[in-house]
């Protein structure tokens, strides 16, 4: 197979993220849109051996550029798309624990504390019957102190 002057699409998503100006409020468009450009995983349909590395790869670029949006938007006092990156992390990733500190630390902001309940309960219960592993000390440290200063 010529692949010569063909653009993959990893190729120019991985472009794209190269040349992203720093994320702001007039850039945050362009990460989204460029972010609406990963539809999956690397070849997910898939199972050859020779791919994970370059899924992996690719996998935690989109991670990472995600909850770097996601923490833009917290910071910028716009929770209701930070809420959402973090849910589509979740969703795609669910072992991503600071995408669940991340949503429990904006819903502890807006006083819902089921919700912080909610997705602290849910990190414990998917790393255990994924991984049989508790939710990372920090996280975990950070859930007790906030359940006692709201009991």
């Amino acid at each position: 197979m010529h692949t010569q002057n063909v653009l993959l699409d990893t190729e120019r998503w991985e472009s794209l993220l190269a040349s992203a100006p720093q994320m702001n409020r007039e850039s945050i468009p362009y990460y989204v849109k460029m972010m609406e450009l990963y539809k999956g995983d690397y070849l997910q349909e898939y199972d050859f051996w020779w791919v994970e590395s370059e899924r992996q790869r690719l996998h935690k670029m989109w991670l990472s550029t995600a909850l770097k949006m996601a923490e833009w938007y917290r910071g910028n006092a716009q929770p209701e798309e930070a809420v959402s990156i973090y849910e589509g992390i979740c969703s795609r990733h669910p072992q991503a624990e600071e995408a669940y500190w991340g949503l429990m630390k904006i819903y502890a902001d807006m006083n819902k504390n089921s919700s912080v309940n909610k997705w602290y309960n849910l990190l414990s219960s998917v790393l255990w019957e994924e991984l049989h592993e508790k939710p990372n000390e920090q996280i975990t440290n950070w859930f007790i102190e906030w359940q006692m200063a709201h009991a």
